[in-house]
């Protein structure tokens, strides 16, 4: 009898392991992190078909495929709110040499000698993404000097802003034949778009429709009279659609509810420094120039490691700020500058935390790792999630300012950085608490702090 139960069990485990084989690995994840799969590789469902003939098809290994004949192709379902991830790839360039615009860092095009727009000629090839339905939403993709993820609609705005805002950040294409990864983020008129590990886009898009359809673009062709391609021709690749909608809570701004939490004089807020760089047990509770307040501007000095805190006890609430750090002089590489602050919730005196940090949920300022969560001490009874490898896809560049969106419901929290959703505490001994700012070494800049208590 043991013997059988023995057969059975190995024969069900086969069964098992076979099942999930049979699903590829990365749709087993989607249903993990929040991302669905929004094409399925194997068909075209879910997906609107240009009408007549078209050269959109599905090749083995879940890779939609397109030669550049019979038009667009948009999903059925229209989206508002999401990050959209994809990888790309140029099969290859056709036709003759392409005359491509060249632009300058603001986003304005290079002129010639006689003041006309200069271009240069290139093999490429081109298509792109409708991140909201319409030509003028077009994320481009192609072989220009600029590089992929500009924002065609608005390279000729009259807001120098938006000029600029278009224009790639750096060309972070990968050569015609190999695979890139793309991810694209859409809150609002926000647009924030990462290609091959690097922040391209990071602007807004005006005058788009709040919602529409995710579209891959058709462009360029073969010429049947002629016998000659277009020489930007959408000789194109996708796998490894995906999407995850973005479902943030919405109050109006002007919300009656809304209260500023720091005010010019910094009334109502306490303080609590580590004394010295050599006594790690003693305290200073005097403020001393570290945290002011110019025009509306929470600015702090960074130069005594400590906290500025709310006198008052806050339980349920959502708290909105934005947090920027000064950028050095002759910085390269701002995805690793260590600056460092963060958001203190839930602070208590009554146990005890870790040297001159209150017991706390830190919501993270540092850099590298904005809006994730670090308990205060780390045994604190508090259950979390973050999701680091998102947080590199929105935080913006140094200089900038990044926008947290911390909501606190019992002993629940939610932390949303530039509109993304990054972290989750679903339990825990935390319910209440005073709310403190960190002054960890660096100068920082805070704006727009505002409270809404529920």
């Amino acid at each position: 009898m043991k013997h059988r139960n023995s057969i059975f069990t190995c024969i069900l485990t086969i069964l098992i392991s076979l099942i999930a084989l049979s699903v590829p690995l990365s749709a087993q994840k989607d249903f993990v992190d929040g991302f669905v799969p929004l094409f399925n590789g194997k068909d075209l469902s879910g997906w609107v078909e240009p009408e007549g003939e078209h050269t959109w098809k599905v090749l083995d290994g879940g890779v939609l495929d397109y030669s550049a004949k019979g038009g667009n192709l948009a999903t059925e379902k229209e989206y508002d709110d999401y990050i959209l991830q994809f990888d790309w790839r140029f099969k290859e360039t056709k036709g003759d040499f392409y005359n491509a615009f060249v632009y300058n860092p603001d986003g304005t095009k290079v002129l010639d000698e006689k003041g006309e727009p200069k271009k240069v000629p290139i093999k490429n090839a081109d298509s792109g993404v409708y991140v909201r339905g319409a030509p003028t939403s077009q994320v481009n993709l192609w072989c220009w000097p600029c590089g992929s993820g500009q924002l065609w609609a608005y390279q000729n705005s009259a807001d120098p802003e938006l000029v600029r805002g278009a224009l790639p950040m750096v060309n972070a294409d990968n050569p015609v034949g190999e695979w890139n990864q793309m991810q694209i983020t859409m809150k609002g008129e926000s647009i924030h778009i990462v290609l091959n590990g690097k922040v391209v886009i990071d602007t807004r898009i005006p005058g788009q429709p709040a919602k529409g359809a995710i579209v891959l673009q058709h462009h360029g062709g073969y010429n049947e009279k002629t016998r000659k391609w277009s020489p930007a021709s959408a000789m194109m690749q996708f796998r490894n659609v995906r999407i995850k909608e973005l479902d943030l809570p919405e109050c109006c701004s002007s919300c009656a509810d809304w209260k500023p939490l720091i005010t010019e004089n910094l009334d109502g807020m306490l303080f609590k420094f580590k004394k010295d760089a050599k006594d790690n047990e003693g305290v200073l509770t005097e403020n001393k120039g570290v945290f002011t307040v110019k025009d509306g501007m929470l600015l702090c000095t960074g130069e005594v490691a400590g906290t500025m805190y709310t006198e008052k006890v806050y339980k349920d609430y959502i708290l909105e700020a934005e947090l920027a750090f000064d950028r050095p002089e002759g910085l390269t590489n701002w995805q690793d500058f260590k600056g460092n602050s963060g958001i203190l919730a839930h602070m208590v005196f009554d146990k005890p935390g870790i040297k001159h940090w209150p017991r706390s949920i830190e919501v993270q300022g540092y850099n590298r790792q904005m809006a994730r969560i670090l308990p205060i001490p780390r045994d604190l009874d508090c259950p979390y999630e973050s999701d680091l490898e998102l947080i590199h896809s929105v935080r913006k560049p140094i200089g900038q300012f990044n926008k947290y969106r911390v909501e606190a419901t019992g002993n629940k929290l939610t932390v949303h950085l530039n509109g993304v959703l990054i972290s989750t505490v679903t339990g825990g001994e935390s319910t209440k608490g005073h709310i403190g700012f960190q002054s960890e070494g660096v100068p920082t800049r805070w704006r727009n702090i505002r409270i809404m208590e529920k």
